[in-house]
């Protein structure tokens, strides 16, 4: 029986020393086949190339006779920039061809080539450093603030330049072309306007949204003292646009309110209510807990949520926190500046922010989140190295099973023997 049972340590002991022996020869795998932080540079270099000579292939195409032509080029260009930071800078030698095709397009293009262009100048906007924006900010204000002011463009055109005047003129700052505050009364031409055809016309509330949000976006940027003057100034229509009957004005006219009461406490007086804060106080609590049934729900849901954050922040000066994780990092929103900020850029980038707000300095500056973090491995090559490891994981543990069945029968023959 002793014999026995020393036969069945050594089998044990055998076991255990092959498990680790294919542990070891499993992790000699992963690191044989795991690439290294120069091959990922490499690939990451590459496919930004490659990303890049389609731009400046689709460039090229821009002003084609053919307009399906024109237009998947301009879209292209649209989809890149919006996907990707492309790191470019003043030896890039693309720039002055690109802006003269868009404002050629402006020019002489059809309608759609119009509003393709707005949108490729807002988004490569993001692209440039902000330094060169006043150059194209005085080159294009005289193509953009007519097509905002006429009621007989498009309203699709119209909303996209909006926000394009908007981003041009944020990125410019106080500039000696054009005050920011005259920029702003185009904006409240557009929604200062009857609101009655709201209802009746689908892309009417689509500018009033784009107006306010542009006007917005250019208040978040003026001076404390500018902030208090306009801010109060524009109130009493931001009142009025809470009665309207679409809920997308309601909200956005929300969310201008609160900036403004956020800004004009920080910044100005901290005790700041004025003339018509027990009005707003009043709509935002109906607007909070309405539940009309001439209203859809969809609709009485998203209001509902929205105007009970909205009254936290002007009532009791408290926005609700939000996190959005983004690669390693965190960006936390804490205040109705930097949510509407968040809003904004999503309106603009769409899939595309989160890789802005780890790639692009400029986007980064707005939410203070420093210098990009060098990451050594992005999505890609996250899922390569799970799909490598994952393999030699199947590899190790077929070779363990082969080298570990001698054992196995031997294992048998020998309880057979005990029984």
């Amino acid at each position: 029986m002793p014999r026995k049972k020393s036969k069945g340590n050594k089998v044990q002991a055998n076991q255990s020393d092959l498990l680790e022996l294919a542990s070891v020869i499993s992790l000699q795998s992963d690191e044989s086949e795991t690439p290294t932080a120069s091959s990922v540079d490499a690939e990451d270099e590459l496919a930004l190339q490659s990303v890049l000579d389609k731009v400046c292939s689709a460039i090229d195409s821009m002003e084609e006779k053919r307009t399906e032509t024109r237009v998947q080029a301009v879209q292209l260009l649209i989809d890149s920039f919006r996907l990707h930071h492309l790191c470019l800078d003043g030896s890039w030698n693309y720039t002055e061809t690109l802006v003269t095709s868009i404002e050629n397009n402006f020019r002489k293009g059809k309608p759609l080539d119009q509003l393709l262009a707005v949108d490729l100048l807002t988004i490569f906007a993001l692209q440039i450093d902000p330094q060169e924006i006043p150059i194209w900010f005085e080159r294009f204000y005289p193509l953009l603030e007519p097509i905002v002011r006429d009621n007989a463009r498009g309203l699709k055109l119209r909303a996209s330049s909006s926000v394009c005047l908007s981003v041009l003129q944020s990125l410019s700052g106080y500039c000696d072309f054009i005050s920011p505050l005259e920029v702003m009364k185009i904006f409240e031409f557009v929604f200062k306007s009857s609101t009655s055809k709201i209802d009746t016309v689908d892309e009417l509330s689509d500018l009033y949204v784009a107006a306010l949000r542009a006007w917005t976006l250019v208040y978040t940027f003026l001076s404390a003292y500018d902030a208090g003057v306009m801010g109060k100034a524009v109130l009493p229509t931001l009142l009025s646009l809470l009665k309207c009957s679409n809920v997308d004005v309601r909200i956005m006219a929300g969310e201008s309110s609160a900036v403004i009461y956020e800004r004009i406490r920080t910044e100005v007086d901290d005790k700041f209510k004025g003339p018509y804060y027990s009005e707003l106080i009043h709509l935002l609590g109906e607007l909070a807990t309405d539940s009309s049934k001439n209203r859809s729900k969809s609709d009485l849901k998203k209001q509902r949520h929205s105007f009970r954050e909205l009254m936290e922040a002007v009532v009791h000066c408290e926005y609700p926190e939000k996190s959005i994780d983004f690669g390693e990092e965190v960006l936390t929103l804490s205040s109705c500046v930097v949510h509407f900020h968040y809003d904004f850029l999503c309106s603009v980038l769409g899939s595309g922010l989160r890789c802005h707000l780890r790639e692009n300095p400029h986007v980064r500056d707005l939410f203070d989140l420093g210098q990009p973090v060098m990451s050594h491995q992005n999505a890609a090559n996250r899922k390569t190295l799970k799909e490598q490891k994952k393999l030699n994981n199947m590899l190790a543990s077929k070779t363990r099973t082969q080298k570990m069945s001698v054992f196995r029968d031997k294992r048998r023959e020998m309880l057979n023997e005990i029984e």
